[in-house]
């Protein structure tokens, strides 16, 4: 009798977990199904609470291609956090239908705004990116810089061995850091910040 009273309790708790996870799929559903549409994540994304737009430009993300066009159209706004979380979400979503208006904004006024699409552009992982990214390598500002020399490692051509080479000689140590950071990404050798050891790997010395 204890045995058949296990059995039917043991019935009992997998009846109540299958419901359980029933009824959470069917919640996910539901929620997935109720995603804001675009143009109310494009709204919230001028909200003047960072947070909500925050969540607004990862929701974005997370439409993926459905939400390139309207980002691309946020890059022209007025306000500059909005550009940037534009420029941000442009680049996790990987399209490179937005290379083209992303290089448009390298000479960009607003620093910040400059280092965010720098940042997306190497996310985007182009080659075509390379040359436009090289022009503007030996910026005055050196958080440009760094974010230039990062971008270019994590496009990963070679191309831009040779002038990474040269940004090892920089002013700025973060520069140099990141320089010797992106060489290893591209060629996988390693000879840290040293200058005169990559120039002779280089040129085979």
């Amino acid at each position: 009798m204890r045995s058949l009273r296990s059995i039917n309790l043991l019935i009992l708790i997998i009846i109540t977990v299958w419901s359980l996870a029933g009824a959470n799929l069917s919640k996910a559903a539901d929620l997935a199904e109720n995603d804001p549409p675009v143009e109310t994540l494009i709204t919230d994304l001028h909200n003047d609470d960072y947070y909500t737009q925050l969540n607004a430009m990862r929701a974005l993300v997370k439409n993926g291609k459905s939400s390139v066009q309207p980002l691309i159209e946020e890059l022209k706004d007025d306000d500059t956090r909005v550009r940037m979380l534009a420029a941000e979400a442009l680049g996790k979503i990987g399209d490179v239908k937005a290379l083209r208006n992303l290089l448009y904004f390298l000479q960009d006024e607003d620093i910040m705004m400059r280092i965010s699409v720098i940042s997306a552009i190497g996310e985007l992982r182009s080659e075509s990116a390379v040359n436009p990214l090289l022009k503007i390598m030996q910026d005055d500002n050196w958080e440009v810089r760094k974010s230039v020399v990062e971008a270019l490692g994590n496009i990963g051509d070679n191309r831009a061995v040779k002038p990474l080479i040269g940004m090892l000689e920089d002013e700025n140590s973060k520069v140099r850091s990141s320089a010797a950071s992106s060489l290893h990404k591209i060629t996988s050798r390693d000879f840290g910040d040293d200058h005169v050891k990559w120039q002779q790997w280089f040129y085979g010395k």
